[in-house]
């Protein structure tokens, strides 16, 4: 099972502002269930799926695969990306550009 608790993360912008990426995002994800991450652009879908495969550090929360606690901001637990073995297709507008909806 994949557990995702009380994962924070925020970045500054180009102002200098914080952005609040991923706030207290928590699920669980039973082994042999599909799920999905949908919102609105900005909601922390992106950032929530980079954090879970190591290519992003979470400011707080936990992260576990089985038994296995992949990241912790309070055990100071943080597994690099590749003894995760977790992958991720990245998103790409452009994919068919020839194509349209219809």
């Amino acid at each position: 099972m994949l557990k995702v608790t009380a994962l924070f993360k925020e970045y500054s912008d180009a102002d200098h502002q914080t952005v609040q990426a991923a706030q207290n995002i928590t699920f669980e994800v039973p082994q042999g269930t599909l799920f999905t991450l949908l919102g609105p652009s900005g909601c922390g879908k992106t950032t929530t799926l980079r954090s879970i495969a190591g290519l992003e550090k979470p400011d707080s929360g936990q992260i576990s695969f089985e038994e296995q606690i992949l990241y912790s901001s309070e055990k100071k637990i943080s597994v690099p990306p590749n003894r995760r073995n977790f992958g991720m297709v990245f998103q790409s507008y452009a994919i068919w550009p020839h194509m349209n909806v219809f």
